[in-house]
């Protein structure tokens, strides 16, 4: 079952006593960073991963290694079971999405576009039904078919064949299944798996209680 898990980080301050959940490698990297406002979704997107994989497998935060494919797409090595897993930020939210099997899942704040990105990045048929909506309907015509397409990027790991085919056909040809989450009005939020076995809504997890159980994972 693919569940999909979203964090509101809004108001949300880095706090440095987290960087003590995440490995030394990250840690350093995080140090490097001086912008919150970039240094905010990426930690909790990891703190995230960290929360669900001990939720799921029973295991310390100590035990967890993550590395990342040839084509960057990170992973959680030496598992005793499988657990996939993606994560995307936009905006004031943080969400990832797991599985047994490989996901993908892309969330995205709706900021206004210009004809020739849609003209660039729609296939033929769809930027001919973009240009005939009406232009209430653009933009979210637009990130629907982005968060799909993104979406399905992603659980790949190394990107589509044919860049500028049609995500549905595409969807039809590998065999995958996607799904578009309610999140607010301006947000568009698509995940992508290899069965279609979605959990009907989203899970939201809080800052606050995940970084409790994080800290009550390392008395493990």
């Amino acid at each position: 079952m693919v569940k999909v898990y979203a964090v509101d980080i809004r108001d949300i301050d880095f706090a440095p006593q987290w960087l003590k959940f995440v490995s030394g490698h990250k840690r350093q990297r995080f140090y490097g960073m001086r912008d919150s406002q970039s240094m905010n979704p990426t930690l909790i997107g990891d703190l995230l991963i960290r929360f669900l994989a001990i939720q799921y497998l029973g295991v310390s935060n100590q035990n967890l290694l993550f590395k990342t494919t040839e084509f960057g797409k990170p992973y959680l090595a030496e598992s005793n079971q499988p657990f996939h897993f993606n994560l995307s930020h936009s905006g004031h939210w943080v969400v990832c999405a797991i599985d047994q099997s490989p996901v993908g899942i892309d969330v995205q704040l709706m900021e206004p576009i210009d004809f020739n990105l849609a003209k660039n990045v729609l296939p033929l048929p769809a930027y001919r039904h973009y240009l005939n909506l009406p232009p209430a309907q653009q933009l979210g015509y637009f990130y629907d078919l982005w968060t799909r397409r993104e979406s399905m990027l992603k659980l790949t790991g190394q990107g589509l064949s044919d860049p500028m085919a049609d995500p549905i056909d595409q969807l039809e040809k590998q065999s995958m299944y996607f799904k578009y989450y309610k999140l607010e009005p301006e947000y568009r939020l698509a995940a992508c798996a290899l069965s279609n076995q979605f959990e009907s809504a989203l899970l939201h997890v809080d800052v606050i209680g995940m970084v409790r159980d994080l800290s009550k994972s390392l008395q493990m």
